[in-house]
């Protein structure tokens, strides 16, 4: 057998499991039967047996149809293209909508690079209508995250969609089948892919342009997830973001603290040092981790991440926009900040949005 001959048995059996298991099928109609690869009959408001799964009908290839709508696990690199390129097409008349890095996504989505996937496992689905992308999301299990909070959570992220139910759900209980085969109980989400990462639905805010690591989404995405699906809202997330260009409005409380800040309590701040990035990351990392470990869902983020992180923010990090507090005598790091702009216009007012994160139990 040749190799390309044997990923594709691979490929294709991996796809039955999905399809008998109920994890890929396309229709989703509650209280149904299945045929017996895993495609609804014409019992319970399925589909008659003409439109039985592909499964049934020619043995199981690499597609399960019914009807125009699909959903397909990601297994070859144009379908993780496809994956990665959806949002342009469905964000591409929304103006406020700011288009991440490809090499970033890239990096990010590749399960042998990237270092959460060390403690973590995903699979990746695209929704197909006639041909064609309309969907996509992920559904993953971190383990650290599973450990650290004592829980058994599945979680989903990635979630794009046009304002199409039946392919969001098809999509959402894909990936809930999925999680639900690896005994999760129950399924949170959009986390992309953990609290350190975007994280939330924007339901609130849709005015404003995004900053890292708060994502931008359609209004109607809420609909979808509340109205349409029937999620549960988790957690409220609030973003912030401030611009004061007259000192006269700040409080005078906040600039009397500063100025006592050495004096009295040893503490100076300066300005991140990029030429010493691997030792100033060692130092955020400590605080950053204390500071978040008892917050909502926070996993501690682990030393090779953090450098994996910090070897991306490397070429676009600004010393001027990344501050460090320290104590002036020992050099410990007691706090740290960095402005998340990733387009300018959102530093130019006070605004605040309002994300949630769903919840399916």
């Amino acid at each position: 057998m040749t190799a390309e001959a044997s990923a594709s048995t691979e490929k294709t059996g991996v796809l039955a499991r999905l399809v008998e298991d109920g994890i890929v099928d396309v229709r989703h109609v509650v209280k149904r039967k299945r045929c017996p690869g895993g495609g609804p009959d014409d019992s319970d408001g399925g589909v008659s047996p003409s439109r039985q799964c592909r499964v049934c009908a020619d043995g199981g290839r690499d597609q399960v149809r019914t009807m125009s709508l699909e959903v397909r696990p990601v297994f070859s690199r144009r379908e993780l293209r496809a994956f990665i390129k959806l949002p342009w097409r469905l964000y591409r008349d929304e103006p406020n909508w700011v288009a991440p890095l490809l090499m970033d996504l890239k990096k990010r989505l590749d399960q042998k690079k990237n270092p959460f996937f060390k403690h973590a496992e995903a699979q990746y689905f695209l929704a197909w209508r006639d041909g064609r992308p309309v969907g996509r999301v992920s559904a993953h299990i971190d383990r650290n995250l599973n450990e650290f909070q004592g829980n058994a959570w599945g979680l989903f992220g990635w979630f794009e969609c046009e304002d199409d139910p039946e392919a969001a759900r098809a999509l959402l209980d894909a990936a809930e089948a999925w999680l639900r085969e690896r005994d999760r109980d129950r399924m949170v989400g959009p986390m992309d892919f953990t609290t350190n990462d975007e994280i939330g639905l924007l339901i609130e805010g849709h005015e404003y342009p995004p900053i890292i690591l708060c994502p931008w989404h359609h209004p109607y995405y809420q609909r979808i997830f509340e109205q349409d699906i029937g999620m549960d809202k988790a957690m409220d997330l609030y973003m912030w973001s401030l611009y004061v260009d007259n000192r006269e409005k700040v409080h005078p409380a906040i600039w009397e603290a500063a100025d006592r800040l050495e004096s009295e309590h040893g503490i100076v701040c300066r300005n991140f040092r990029k030429k010493d990035l691997q030792a100033e990351v060692t130092r955020f990392l400590e605080v950053y981790n204390a500071a978040w470990e008892n917050n909502w869902a926070s996993v501690p983020l682990n030393e090779e991440e953090v450098r994996h992180y910090a070897k991306d923010l490397k070429p676009v990090l600004d010393e001027n926009w990344a501050m460090v507090a320290e104590k002036k005598d020992t050099g410990e790091v007691v706090g740290a900040a960095q402005p998340k702009n990733r387009n300018v216009r959102a530093n130019v007012a006070a605004w605040a949005s309002l994300s949630e994160v769903p919840c399916r139990r």
